[in-house]
């Protein structure tokens, strides 16, 4: 308890030589690295401090968003809130490869940053520390409320606004055109599914199978077990959910839902795509491929289909032929519903600048800076107005701007936020992934999965 009166550098001093602060020294590799990372950073924290004029306000700023292009935005965004925006409020800079690590040392410090990027599994843990944005959401511009996609459910902690979109996500696969052309088989926009034009599961796993065809070299598909987030979408294409309620209230009881016949049904279809139909690439040989090849075995020409493509990634893949395509359908369905990811940026209730932290904010999720986060390749936009922008797909066919439209308006949001979410992530996930190393039956995983998950649910934090 003592921690929350130490400033940050005390207490990860303090944690370094305490027995029982094991846990937190575990982070500190990445604490380590954050301070060479700020050192090499083009506006770094002391020396903002330094040249901050007397009075003026300072806005400490976490985020992970620190090098190559997105570093690069980052400076971006800085020097025209520097410039433009608001020269009177300063913002210290404080960069970070693994932002959720540092933000666990942050807040058991009792001195977390006042504007961060975060992720739904933080805020199990810290919501109740955030700062509530319902008076200065009701106050914001309604164009701007009407032009951002997708406001997340887990935005909002005890039924309170406590976040603003930022790193958007609409996840759908991408395909090598060349692949496709090359197996003879149909473009996934080439279809006549009772008047639906976009493929489904059956035409999705053909495709898979004849690409794998090519060459030994030449997988039609990956299929990653390690992340919900790869499997998770397809149980939510097919209508269903990995927990009920997907949205629980704080302090609501979460049960899981793996045992659904929707979430059996897509579970299923992946291990058959694996396992029986052997067209994917296996998740244990993914890496190494990676590492022989320096880049992702889909970018480097290898996949027919990718799990989920970023359009910046694509153009920066020398040679290659591919674009966004919209998510397979169940069969039977003319629409999926397509998963969202967000990490959005929240600020701390303990904020001296609660306007200036709002402000900041709306300003990163603005027309301007998320256009050119699509533009430069560091995420997909998060605003429709940018999302729109000619300049974005200049490089894509029509057809690609469909799919993203499609999936932009299909889109439902990720779940999470619940207690006990990281347990319940690393245990069912270690399942999933022997499912799809094929080590075990779909039958035989599902329903491990679906027993662990509700061992770790029954818990109360």
């Amino acid at each position: 308890m003592e921690a929350k009166h130490l400033n940050r550098r005390g207490f990860l001093r303090a944690a370094g030589v305490a027995a029982a602060g094991v846990a937190v020294a575990a982070c500190q590799p990445a604490v380590v690295e954050v301070e060479k990372v700020v050192k090499e950073t083009v506006v770094v924290e002391k020396e903002v401090m330094k040249e901050a004029p007397a009075g003026k306000p300072i806005i400490r700023f976490t985020t992970d968003w620190y090098g190559g292009t997105r570093g690069a935005l980052t400076n971006q965004f800085l020097a025209k809130w520097k410039d433009e925006i608001n020269p009177d409020v300063v913002i210290a800079y404080e960069p970070c490869p693994r932002v959720q690590d540092r933000l666990r040392v942050d807040f058991a410090a009792g001195s977390p940053p006042d504007v961060m990027l975060f992720a739904p599994e933080l805020y199990a843990s810290f919501g109740d520390q955030l700062l509530v944005l319902d008076d200065f959401w009701a106050d914001a511009d309604p164009a701007w409320k009407d032009d951002t996609l997708g406001w997340d459910p887990s935005f909002y902690f005890n039924g309170k606004l406590v976040a603003v979109p930022f790193q958007h996500n609409i996840w759908s696969p991408g395909i090598n055109v060349d692949l496709f052309q090359q197996a003879g088989v149909p473009m996934p926009w080439e279809y006549d599914h009772d008047g639906d034009k976009w493929w489904n599961w059956e035409d999705f796993a053909q495709s898979a199978i004849a690409i794998s065809k090519l060459g030994d070299d030449i997988y039609g598909t990956e299929v990653d077990g390690s992340s919900y987030m790869v499997w998770g979408p397809w149980i939510r294409c097919n209508g269903g959910e990995y927990v009920r309620p997907p949205w629980p209230q704080y302090g609501e009881n979460v049960v899981s839902a793996l045992d659904e016949p929707e979430a059996v049904e897509a579970l299923t279809f992946l291990y058959d795509v694996v396992c029986t139909h052997q067209c994917a690439i296996r998740p244990d040989q993914v890496q190494a491929m990676r590492e022989t090849l320096q880049v992702s075995p889909f970018y480097a020409g290898k996949v027919g289909i990718t799990r989920s493509v970023g359009e910046g990634s694509i153009i920066r893949a020398e040679g290659l032929n591919a674009h966004r395509v919209v998510m397979p359908r169940p069969v039977g369905k003319k629409k999926s519903d397509n998963h969202q990811g967000n990490c959005p940026h929240v600020a701390w209730e303990k904020t001296q600048y609660p306007q200036a932290c709002w402000d900041f904010m709306v300003f990163l999720d603005s027309t301007w800076a998320q256009t050119e986060i699509g533009v430069q390749g560091g995420a997909m936009p998060g605003v429709k107005s940018a999302l729109l922008n000619p300049k974005y797909y200049s490089e894509f066919p029509p057809i690609a701007r469909e799919a993203l439209l499609v999936g932009a308006n299909e889109n439902t949001c990720l779940p999470g936020a619940f207690v006990n979410f990281e347990e319940w992530r690393k245990d069912v996930e270690a399942i999933a992934m022997d499912m799809l190393l094929c080590k075990m039956s779909a039958a035989e995983a599902i329903q491990e999965m679906h027993q662990t998950a509700n061992m770790v649910l029954a818990k109360r934090a």
